[in-house]
């Protein structure tokens, strides 16, 4: 089960059942450039995108971008993939250990949103299954956005062509989770599993 799967059921098990079970597609403009950013990111490379190399000099490098996070909670499987994280050097120990979270919106985040972001907590939580230790630095890192127009200004905006990109502008918020914030959120992983099993079987009619 991953965070999305998590979110998603507890915000609305009807969506999770259309996601999910039936299938249907939700396609999301910010997701997709976040997965452009961990990618340009990894490679460390400059393309020619203005907005993309930009982030190159403000956003660090780790050791992995986008790499699977899997671990279990009283036998239920978990699934993370950070933006970007660097893993403890050896278990017990959270020295050099980090995770990065990038967001992209047009509102800025804050300090107390990367604080209560219950994405970075499930994160933390992998974390300590996987390795033993909490991460040392847990990072929020946002990129400003703007829907930009491609079309001139003969075009009718509702009839333009518009494109997503990055303003330039950054904030990154360094945070932490403690040991009672990744067991809470470890409880809620077990509770919405529990329903999600329910509602996988009602919906094939299996009994379990």
């Amino acid at each position: 089960m991953s965070y999305t799967q998590l979110q998603l059921f507890e915000g609305s098990p009807e969506m999770y059942r259309r996601t999910y079970i039936l299938g249907e597609k939700v396609y999301n403009d910010y997701t997709d450039l976040g997965h452009k950013i961990a990618q340009h990111l990894e490679r460390g490379k400059k393309s020619g995108d203005l907005g993309l190399d930009y982030l190159l000099m403000v956003f660090p490098r780790r050791m992995f971008h986008e790499r699977e996070l899997r671990a279990k909670i009283a036998g239920i499987p978990l699934l993370g993939v950070p933006d970007a994280y660097t893993p403890p050097k050896r278990p017990y120990t959270s020295n050099l250990s980090v995770i990065d979270e990038y967001k992209t919106s047009k509102n800025p985040w804050t300090q107390r949103m990367a604080d209560q972001n219950d994405q970075l907590t499930f994160y933390a939580l992998l974390f300590y299954l996987k390795y033993k230790c909490l991460p040392k630095e847990l990072w929020l890192r946002w990129a400003e956005t703007a829907w930009v127009k491609l079309d001139d200004d003969s075009v009718p905006d509702e009839e333009a062509r518009y494109d997503l990109q990055l303003t330039g502008k950054t904030e990154s918020f360094k945070t932490s989770r403690s040991i009672k914030d990744v067991l809470a959120i470890g409880v809620r992983a077990k509770k919405a599993w529990k329903g999600i099993q329910a509602l996988t079987a009602k919906e094939w009619n299996i009994n379990i």
